[in-house]
C-alpha cells in the first residue's frame, strides 16, 4: 500500500516584538517630520506605507525562518 506523507502546515505566529515596534517607530518619525513641516502629505503617506510594508516583510521573513531548524 502506498502511504501519502502528511504535510504539517504551521500556522503563522505573529511576532509582536518585531511588528509593533516597526510600525510604531515609523509612525512616530513620520508624524514628527509632518508636524515640523519637513515633509508634505505625499511623503508622509509614503513613509506610513513603507512602515507597514516593512512590518509585513519582517513578519513573513520571521515566519519563514520558523521552518528552518
Amino acid at each position: 500500500m502506498i502511504s501519502i506523507p502528511r504535510i504539517n502546515i504551521i500556522k503563522p505566529v505573529i511576532k509582536w516584538d518585531i511588528l509593533i515596534p516597526t510600525l510604531v517607530f515609523t509612525f512616530i518619525i513620520a508624524e514628527m517630520l509632518f508636524a515640523m513641516n519637513y515633509i508634505d502629505y505625499h511623503l508622509y503617506s509614503i513613509l506610513l506605507v513603507y512602515g507597514v510594508l516593512t512590518g509585513i516583510i519582517s513578519f513573513v521573513v520571521n515566519w519563514l525562518l520558523d521552518f528552518v531548524d
